[in-house]
């Protein structure tokens, strides 16, 4: 129960850093080695396979607009 306790807590933290934009301590609680996935062609889709690529995409979450589509790169019949 008590080991319950800290791991929430620490998951805690962990969101509220990154709903406060502070993206060096969010990305500080990481592993080294990370595989983060975000399905779909849009903006924010991809995968990461690192502290410092999560923590740009940290910073890339937080810029106004940047859940928006990307634009298609299907040309126009």
């Amino acid at each position: 129960m008590l080991y319950g306790y800290f791991v929430e807590k620490s998951i805690r933290k962990s969101f509220d850093d990154v709903n406060n934009h502070r993206w060096d301590a969010a990305a500080k609680a990481l592993a080294s080695h990370v595989h983060h996935r975000v399905g779909g062609a849009h903006a924010l889709g991809g995968e990461r396979h690192d502290k410092e690529a999560l923590r740009r995409w940290f910073e890339r979450l937080g810029r106004p607009g940047a859940s928006r589509a990307a634009p298609s790169t299907v040309p126009a019949p």
